[in-house]
């Protein structure tokens, strides 16, 4: 079973470390949400695996293509990657378990606030994530919207 973890008032909250919001300032957030689980859908982890294949293959206009160019064009996610000075690498299939996503609540419908961490050649895991917004359709993935490209 793939979990999610992210944090809503339905989730189940885990005792783990790290597992608050930790202010740094009155302006920054460190991002690391309370962790809670769900399961996640199978669509929506092979919507992810997808995005991020597209990612290794340097295939930004097919992430364009699918996102319909909401939020980040192909030239910027190819900028964003480029900037970070390593190359993407197929992550291990058990990195595909553990999945940081919020459902949003009230959506109809549902959709979900992701955001995973990629691999590189270099590195291994890496710091780099991307963000996505994945909205459940008719079909055998799900509506993307990419977000962003993340250094954590």
């Amino acid at each position: 079973m793939t979990l999610a973890y992210g944090c809503n008032s339905l989730l189940e909250e885990l005792s783990e470390p790290n597992g608050e919001w930790v202010t740094k300032n009155s302006e920054q957030q460190d991002f690391r949400p309370r962790q809670c689980k769900v399961a996640v859908s199978p669509k929506l982890r092979k919507t992810i695996a997808l995005i991020v294949q597209l990612l290794v293959e340097k295939d930004y206009a097919s992430i364009e293509s699918i996102s319909n160019g909401n939020r980040l064009s192909a030239i910027e996610i190819a900028n964003g990657v480029e900037e970070y000075g390593r190359s993407v690498a197929t992550p291990p299939e058990d990195s595909y378990e553990i999945i940081d996503a919020v459902q949003i609540e009230g959506e109809v419908p549902s959709a979900w606030s992701v955001r995973f961490h990629l691999w590189t050649e270099e590195e291994g895991q890496s710091d780099l994530s991307i963000a996505l917004t994945l909205t459940d359709k008719n079909s055998d993935f799900m509506n993307v919207e990419f977000d962003g490209i993340l250094v954590l």
